[in-house]
């Protein structure tokens, strides 16, 4: 594990390194484009980086969304369990199964 995680420090190193590098060299054909985009990739860095609450916050508003739909798909796999035990090795239609229930 922390070989792994050296590796890969190092490897984000290196692609930190080399982007300075470009940027350097880019500077002395179009300095403005390159202060441009700096300050660009810095906003997206902050705005990244996001705090617990808000990732659960924004993990429970998906749920809320498409609890509906989970509810849904777990109805429909208990109805196909049910009708794979009741029918033994016959086919399920699923369609029919879940026109019968809804």
């Amino acid at each position: 594990m922390w070989y792994s995680l050296n590796i890969y420090n190092d490897e984000n190193e290196k692609f930190e390194n080399e982007l300075n590098i470009t940027e350097y060299l880019a500077s002395f054909w179009n300095p403005e484009s390159v202060k441009k985009i700096k300050q660009d990739r810095n906003l997206k860095k902050e705005n990244d980086e996001i705090s617990a609450e808000e990732f659960i916050k924004t993990n429970n508003e998906a749920y809320v969304e498409n609890e509906s739909l989970i509810n849904a798909i777990s109805l429909m796999r208990k109805l196909q369990e049910e009708a794979k035990n009741n029918a033994g090795s016959s086919s399920i239609n699923l369609n029919k199964l879940i026109k019968d229930k809804f």
